[in-house]
């Protein structure tokens, strides 16, 4: 259904046509519809993948010449989703909230945004339930940004870091945390894109029933970042880095190191076995490449490197140091008396998937402890998880100008 209310002026050398209010409820992207709208204006919405009705509430004025080789528009607007399926970048399911904008058609049948405001109540992405997300957002004849521009034109890797603040990022919530995203897509047929998002204090609980770990007892506070870059093509061009921290931590039942501990014949005093976890990795070739592990405790600790790939199939490696009265200096067994340390030591093997993994477990292995001397520079008591610090830049999609305002 539509409700409007306007006037038709005709001019000299044009027309102008001028709804100074217009309802449409349930407005479906149809073929006819489609056919009907300019070409950049379609590809738009060919490129985020809208198949679901939309409701549109604002002001539009369209004009045009009479031979009808030029049609221009403006509008303020309101578009209300409800459980509408959309692509930006990454497929985002269900999405029910807002999108207000004022903005323009211009002369080449370009859709320009010079600003925006989203206002989403709830949405799935990658399969996780974020709600509350509210920023802003334009649309330039080159690129789309959704979040702060800033956070992609310093050459600093942590310069913007400290000077956008939070209005001018999207945030919302995820595991009872705080989410801020930024995404930058280039309008372009591939769609390629930088995705920036930080996540403070998130609840691994509410991860882990969200997950489908049922009741299994697993809990911490997670801070963390990653920096995606990739297109709309495949998922084997996305890149990127990140960093997770979980502190305090009761990772205990999490599958990996529930059978980690049980081909280890350990069980701890506690449910919470560690007091930190932290990984740095990468993202590459469709999977995590996970350049370190560690899982921090009282009476152990575990160290470990590998890689998860994105259909949860897993190889990692551990280093497994076992309790023992008064202590050990590993970085100085290790450089000096590395025969008296090995029969302390083991290595873990994991392979299979995410969900249920294989576990084999080795003793005094040379070659393999040799990758993680870096990791064994402390004692295991005395280890430190890293500070969450700004991501290092990954490659940039090049920066492209916009066109002015037409008249």
């Amino acid at each position: 259904m539509i409700e409007t209310s306007g006037s038709f002026i005709p001019r000299k050398d044009f027309w102008q046509l001028r709804f100074d209010q217009i309802d449409a409820d349930d407005l479906t992207p149809s073929h006819e519809f489609m056919a009907a709208i300019p070409k950049n204006l379609r590809d738009l919405l060919v490129s985020v993948k809208l198949k679901d009705p939309v409701s549109l509430s604002g002001q539009v004025e369209f004009k045009g010449d009479y031979a009808g080789r030029t049609i221009t528009a403006a509008w303020d607007s309101r578009a209300v989703l409800n459980q509408t399926d959309l692509y930006m970048g990454v497929d985002v399911n269900d999405v029910s909230g807002t999108v207000s904008c004022q903005g323009y058609l211009n002369r080449d049948g370009v859709a320009i945004v010079p600003s925006g405001k989203l206002s989403i109540d709830s949405c799935w992405v990658m399969g996780y339930h974020v709600t509350d997300i509210h920023g802003p957002f334009q649309l330039s004849e080159k690129k789309m940004v959704i979040g702060s521009p800033k956070m992609f034109d310093s050459e600093d890797a942590g310069n913007e870091w400290s000077t956008v603040s939070r209005e001018e990022r999207v945030t919302g919530r995820i595991f009872d945390g705080e989410l801020f995203l930024d995404l930058l897509v280039q309008r372009t047929p591939t769609m390629p894109y930088l995705l920036r998002t930080t996540l403070s204090r998130a609840n691994l609980e509410k991860w882990a029933i969200e997950s489908n770990y049922g009741q299994a007892n697993i809990r911490g506070e997670v801070n963390g970042y990653i920096d995606l870059a990739g297109d709309s093509v495949s998922s084997r061009a996305t890149v990127g880095n990140g960093r997770l921290l979980i502190s305090p931590a009761a990772l205990y039942e999490v599958p990996v190191l529930f059978q980690m501990f049980q081909s280890l014949r350990f069980a701890p005093a506690d449910d919470t076995a560690f007091r930190h976890a932290y990984a740095e990795f990468r993202v590459l070739d469709e999977k995590f490449v996970f350049d370190e592990i560690g899982l921090l405790g009282d009476t152990m600790s575990l160290f470990g490197q590998g890689y998860v790939r994105f259909d949860r199939t897993i190889d990692l490696d551990f280093v497994y140091r076992p309790p023992r009265r008064g202590g050990i200096n590993l970085a100085s067994q290790l450089m000096n008396r590395l025969e008296n340390v090995l029969p302390v030591l083991f290595t873990v093997e994991v392979d299979g998937t995410v969900d249920v993994p294989r576990i084999a477990v080795n003793d005094g292995m040379r070659e393999t402890l040799r990758g993680f001397g870096r990791m064994l520079q402390q004692a295991p008591g005395n280890i430190r998880p890293p500070k969450i610090m700004p991501p290092p830049r990954i490659q940039q999609p090049p920066r492209t100008a916009e066109l002015p305002p037409t008249p």
